[in-house]
């Protein structure tokens, strides 16, 4: 029982690090996405 209890524990704490992980990917891709606007505004288009 105690076993099954530490499992399920891990499980729940690598879950969300997946959930953190994709998080951080699609944060990273908003970000790009802003910057790519703020430079098409100023018609600086540059790839970085």
């Amino acid at each position: 029982m105690i076993y099954n209890h530490n499992i399920s524990i891990t499980n729940t704490i690598l879950i969300k690090q997946k959930i953190y992980i994709i998080n951080n990917k699609k944060a990273r891709k908003l970000q790009y996405t802003l910057l790519f606007q703020v430079l098409k505004k100023n018609n600086t288009l540059q790839m970085i």
